[in-house]
């Protein structure tokens, strides 16, 4: 997607993207919008234990380049982990059996997969997890280096919206959880 966005296809990247120190050297972010942390998802009744670095599922699915996939390397460095290029291939592997669990973006989990008809018989499998070092500082609206007025004004509307209530009231109605990071 930065590619992209360098290349004048599009303005902004509002799709769930890390606000990360290597990110950073190529785009600008606009303040964070929310940040969610990462979630096994698998078969109902199936529990990951995130602290067990043995990862006892035996192969677990993630986005290819992601700051999901760093996780993954980084806590459990001999777990069978396959990537994928986009979620719906992600998602088909679970919901077909080719996967065991997937590691994924919380928020885009529950409603990329979770609250769809392909996703009836998956769930959450751990608690959310959160590491700065490879989550970053939330999800931030990517933005080309010389839009400095662009995040001007998309940071004082995410301002705006979480003094007068509009951001907690849509979270509520929408998530069982607090995505902001409170």
């Amino acid at each position: 997607m930065i590619p992209g966005l360098l290349a004048h296809k599009y303005d902004g990247i509002f799709a769930s993207m890390a606000i990360t120190e290597e990110r950073k050297k190529k785009v600008d972010f606009s303040n964070k919008y929310y940040e969610s942390g990462g979630v096994f998802v698998a078969p109902v009744g199936v529990t990951i234990d995130v602290a067990d670095k043995q990862l006892k599922a035996n192969t677990v699915g993630t986005l290819s380049g992601s700051t999901y996939l760093c996780y993954l390397e980084k806590t459990y460095p001999t777990a069978k982990v396959v990537t994928y290029p986009n979620a719906d291939a992600l998602y088909l592997d679970l919901t077909s059996g080719r996967l065991d669990a997937i590691f994924a973006d919380a928020v885009a989990s529950d409603f990329g997969l979770l609250k769809t008809d392909a996703g009836k018989n998956m769930a959450f499998a751990s608690k959310i997890v959160t590491d700065r070092g490879c989550f970053g500082e939330g999800a931030g609206i990517g933005l080309r280096k010389e839009d400095a007025q662009l995040r001007e004004e998309l940071n004082k509307a995410i301002t705006e919206v979480r003094q007068d209530g509009t951001y907690d009231k849509i979270a509520k109605k929408y998530f069982g959880y607090d995505i902001y990071g409170n």
